[in-house]
């Protein structure tokens, strides 16, 4: 997939959060966004809504065949995530033919729920909350993008008490992602989330408001 283009830059600014499996960054974005005129996109919700969609259920029939829907027509995703989510090959095509086929879409729905976002009035930042930002080219949405940042031991034992995940799961799904250092690198910066959520995002405010404010002056 080609970069996306920005959306009205110099306007209000747009802040990508990333961090591993378990960071608690879609947390942090709820957490800010209570106590800050920001508005969050998620790119996981405009994920599911694609799943949805007609078009996409047919290019992945096509692609992964009948046995993947369920009796109502609809996608069965734990099924097609643990087709996609493994480490041996049919699994890294599988995963490669699913991103070809969503990721363009999800795009498009990231860059018309962002505008809508911006043309709010007495809105700070629009936070860009995807796991996949710097995979996918997204990051060419944003003004900057933060790492949240939070031991391994910590974000395992978040998934395995709240998404009831195993620890082979874990391991499974964070190879599946660009490594964590390659992830702290490309970022612009780094904030710690291996304490509280109000204090991740006491760190994300002082980010967005610095970010906010070079903006306004631009």
């Amino acid at each position: 997939m080609s970069n996306p283009s920005r959306t009205n830059r110099g306007t209000v600014p747009i802040i990508g959060i990333v961090g591993g499996i378990g960071s608690g960054k879609s947390s942090v974005a709820r957490q800010l966004h209570e106590t800050m005129p920001v508005v969050v996109v998620d790119a996981d919700k405009a994920g599911h809504q694609v799943l949805t969609e007609q078009t996409t259920k047919q290019a992945l029939r096509a692609c992964f065949g009948d046995e993947f829907f369920d009796e109502q027509g609809n996608i069965n995703r734990p099924m097609l995530g643990r087709l996609v989510f493994g480490t041996d090959p049919e699994s890294k095509t599988a995963k490669t033919d699913l991103e070809s086929i969503v990721h363009p879409r999800i795009g498009e729905i990231l860059r018309e729920q962002i505008a809508a976002a911006q043309a709010k009035p007495g809105i700070t930042a629009v936070i860009l909350d995807a796991a996949v930002l710097l995979e996918t080219g997204w990051k060419d949405f944003c003004d900057t993008v933060v790492f949240i940042d939070v031991p391994e031991e910590t974000r395992r034992n978040r998934v395995i008490l709240n998404r009831n995940w195993t620890a082979e799961e874990f391991a499974s799904r964070e190879a599946n992602q660009l490594p964590l250092e390659t992830k702290k690198q490309l970022s612009d910066h780094v904030i710690d989330n291996s304490t509280t959520v109000e204090f991740a995002a006491q760190q994300l405010r002082q980010v967005v408001a610095k970010i906010a404010e070079s903006s306004a002056k631009s």
